[in-house]
């Protein structure tokens, strides 16, 4: 996958919306279901919170995403 590509970037995001649940994960864990390194998981969520379609709660370790009612 070429995330260099904005085709690339929409099926990461597309990855990682449906890695996302309403139940809080961490960046690893979605990083694992994605298929994805951290960094680009991080990137996505960084797309997907400004979409309103992630959460982010937390702060450094502790940080967990989850998938917002207009994710659904």
């Amino acid at each position: 996958m070429n995330v260099r590509t904005s085709e690339g970037r929409a099926e990461l995001d597309a990855r990682v919306r449906a890695a996302l649940t309403p139940d809080p994960s961490d960046i690893h864990a979605l990083a694992s279901k994605a298929g994805a390194t951290l960094h680009q998981v991080r990137a996505s969520l960084r797309r997907l919170r400004k979409a309103g379609l992630a959460s982010r709660t937390g702060n450094t370790r502790a940080t967990r995403y989850a998938a917002t009612a207009e994710a659904a």
